[in-house]
């Protein structure tokens, strides 16, 4: 493969994990732009540093495309949703925990929906 194929696998496989991210309530632009940061150099640096070297050259551009979205995917996948940081943290992102029950409900409710105890509006 020709090393622009390798860009736009790489490209492709980060724009797939920045919308897990995102899904996941956490930046998918920050993601997205923290592995295309690093790895947009390193494929052009391994690509112009192999020259005509065609047998090292496929192996070393997808080690370089597929490093960074693989750190991001499991980045991604290990992130903590809103809910599950506000059952940790007290209250994230329009979460808060229920003072009864410490399940995470939003933050604008007035009564649980897990235990159904009326919340306080302060908590």
């Amino acid at each position: 493969m020709e090393p622009i194929h390798w860009l736009v696998v790489f490209i492709i496989l980060c724009v797939l994990i920045s919308f897990i991210a995102n899904k996941k309530g956490r930046s998918g632009l920050l993601l997205f732009f923290s592995m295309v940061a690093p790895a947009v150099p390193l494929m052009m640096i391994a690509s112009y540093s192999l020259g005509n070297n065609m047998d090292a050259k496929p192996i070393a551009m997808w080690f370089v495309a597929f490093l960074c979205p693989v750190v991001g995917f499991f980045w991604a996948i290990m992130a903590k949703n809103k809910e599950q940081m506000a059952a940790d943290t007290g209250s994230y992102g329009g979460m808060k925990k229920c003072q009864f029950c410490a399940e995470p409900v939003r933050a604008e409710a007035i009564k649980c929906k897990h235990c159904g105890s009326k919340l306080d509006l302060d908590a």
